[in-house]
């Protein structure tokens, strides 16, 4: 869907144009019908919330008007009073899937293993040898093949070849889409990889940042908090490097705090909020591979190493939103908040004992 730029008020940028696909979904659906009892449970159980993405509808006006908040020096949708930031543990909370301890995917490779594929899915090496196909540059299955699969299976009543087909089908076509009804070998990798969650969260906010400020395409897949541990460094990166099916790009947890309901009393220091890492297509083959060994050593913060659960934004903290605000502009002219601030909120007097 083509939105125009539109000419705003002075003190205010223009508007970006984005196009977001819309994929039809409906065959899968079809298949969706096919889980049923004990059946569903082990889906679910295997597969997490999966199914939920192809009956999720969204406003596609409303995901363009966010876009527009977007700050890509920072790498979150930035507000007047605070910073909206998508994390690992919100993504693995939205898809029931564990962040795991597994290095998460680094790369498609240059050769095809077909052993490893049909390993993955349950199909007979011939048949996959036969069936791999290559269009617009990108390998993998057209999704006919797939479905077609995925019905014998559900005929002969093998449902764990079944469930697992109509997992990739949903990484291929919904999480991770390239071409229009084609699972590439990106996807297939993701999926034999088993941490989904870094990957997807990788290509959302690259797809966002690479078209910030001249429009584009935004694929990928698009808050409830628990006292996890969140996932804030890597190795010698200060804040989280990021790989995800074509690019690299780090993000900033830091910047999510608030929202996670920790208290804030000043700004970030300036170490967890540089960009560190962004490139496309493999372009740093060093950096990439320096990435993927941070990932053996994942740095975490609970409770105990932030602070008291409170959602309180110090006088300090506040003040630096809004002069990034200014710094950013937004697209269109600010108004005062739809409900009245609690006071606590811009307060350098609270007590110690609320935010310590």
């Amino acid at each position: 869907m083509d939105i125009s730029a539109n000419t705003v008020k002075e003190l205010t940028r223009h508007t970006s144009a984005y196009k977001i696909p819309v994929t039809n979904v409906s065959r899968l659906i079809s298949l969706n019908s096919c889980l049923k009892g004990k059946v569903l449970q082990d889906f679910t159980s295997d597969y997490g919330n999966l199914l939920s993405f192809l009956n999720t509808s969204f406003d596609l006006m409303a995901l363009i008007t966010l876009f527009q908040f977007y700050d890509p020096q920072l790498r979150c949708f930035a507000f007047q009073d605070y910073q909206l930031v998508p994390t690992l543990e919100e993504y693995s909370y939205i898809l029931n899937i564990r962040i795991t301890d597994v290095v998460p995917f680094v790369w498609v490779p240059k050769v095809v293993r077909f052993e490893k594929i049909f390993e993955a899915l349950h199909l007979g090496i011939k048949e996959v040898e036969r069936n791999w196909k290559s269009t617009c540059a990108i390998r993998g299955f057209y999704l006919c093949f797939l479905i077609s699969k995925a019905e014998e299976s559900a005929k002969k009543k093998c449902w764990e070849d079944f469930c697992r087909l109509l997992a990739i089908m949903i990484y291929g076509i919904v999480l991770f889409p390239s071409v229009e009804n084609f699972v590439s070998l990106s996807a297939i990798c993701v999926f034999m990889n088993k941490n989904h969650v870094p990957t997807l969260l990788a290509d959302t906010y690259f797809a966002i940042h690479s078209r910030n400020g001249k429009g584009g395409h935004v694929g990928g897949g698009i808050i409830v908090w628990e006292d996890w541990n969140i996932i804030s460094s890597c190795g010698q990166y200060s804040n989280v490097p990021l790989m995800g099916t074509r690019d690299c790009i780090n993000y900033n947890p830091t910047l999510a705090y608030r929202l996670l309901e920790f208290a804030m009393e000043g700004p970030p220091e300036d170490a967890e909020i540089v960009e560190l890492v962004y490139f496309a297509d493999g372009k740093d083959p060093m950096e990439l591979e320096k990435i993927s060994r941070t990932w053996t050593r994942v740095h975490k913060r609970n409770q105990t190493t932030l602070s008291k659960k409170v959602p309180i934004a110090m006088g300090l903290y506040m003040d630096w939103v809004k002069a990034r605000v200014k710094d950013l502009l937004f697209p269109f002219g600010k108004s005062d908040p739809l409900y009245e601030q609690p006071l606590v909120v811009m307060s350098d007097t609270v007590s110690v004992e609320f935010y310590t």
